[in-house]
């Protein structure tokens, strides 16, 4: 259970508890953020992005290289006949990326020619890939986020394209599904879900131009706009949490904190509302 951020170097930092048992990251059980040991990943490693599911981890560095890191049950790390990784590892196979992001089971890459690369157990796929693979019949696509078991793209010409458990190996623009987005937020800049989670009801959350933060629920179709907050920069949503980041630097932060993943002096177990 924990929060991963990248300090203004790029280097990676942790906040929360990690079991040395399983094979994850660090053994620390504390409210404060710390570096990541060196034997997991190299000092040299500056990191652009990160990204997390459950069980993996996927980091993008400031040479446009992905690193790899955690369970690979699924193949959603991107290399055959691994099953766990206990450090990062470099996937050579892939060229510069641009962004990255990571669902339950799959991982995505978007290089910069606007190719989408997945490997894993995406639903919409329906069946396991075990190295990255460029998705095929989409067009040019600026970005990219994994929600669950869910992709949701969004092309250079500012359509929205979300994956289809019902359709295997299909995107389905959201313009043409009973899948309505406000007016306000049809031109998002910054996507990021997850579907599952005991201590929240979040589907999938974005940002708008304007530095405005739209969640929706699992059981609405809708996004509505959470108030009382900062115009935000980027976010990042977890199984149990949700961190932002605003543009004056200010982390924000609420969800599950029974590990002190939140990285705030706090006692409660769970934080219902966005905290500085």
């Amino acid at each position: 259970m924990n929060i991963l951020i990248i300090d203004e170097l790029g280097k990676l930092l942790t906040a929360g508890f990690y079991s040395a048992k399983e094979g994850l990251i660090s053994m620390i059980d504390h409210e404060s953020f710390t570096p990541i040991d060196n034997n997991i990943l190299p000092s040299t490693v500056n990191t652009r992005v990160v990204s997390r599911g459950p069980d993996h981890i996927l980091l993008l560095d400031d040479t446009d290289r992905v690193w790899v890191y955690g369970h690979n049950n699924c193949g959603q790390l991107g290399l055959m006949g691994v099953s766990r990784l206990y450090c990062f590892q470099h996937i050579c196979t892939l060229p510069p990326i641009k962004h990255i992001s990571v669902g339950r089971y799959h991982s995505l890459a978007l290089d910069y020619n606007g190719q989408v690369w997945i490997s894993g157990y995406p639903n919409h796929i329906g069946k396991h890939i075990y190295t990255f693979s460029v998705v095929g019949n989409i067009p040019e696509i600026q970005y990219i986020t994994a929600a669950g078991q869910t992709s949701l793209l969004i092309s250079s010409d500012g359509d929205v394209l979300l994956s289809d458990d019902r359709k295997k190996c299909r995107f389905l623009n959201l313009k043409r599904v009973n899948y309505v987005l406000t007016e306000e937020t049809t031109k998002p800049i910054i996507i990021s879900g997850y579907m599952g989670g005991t201590w929240g009801n979040t589907n999938i959350m974005l940002i708008d131009n304007n530095g405005n933060v739209w969640e929706k629920l699992r059981s609405k179709q809708l996004f509505r706009q959470i108030r009382k907050l900062l115009p935000i920069n980027s976010l990042s949503i977890g199984l149990d949490n949700v961190i932002l980041l605003d543009f004056e630097g200010n982390i924000w932060v609420r969800g599950r904190n029974d590990y002190g993943q939140l990285g705030i002096n706090s006692l409660k177990s769970y934080v219902k509302s966005f905290t500085k």
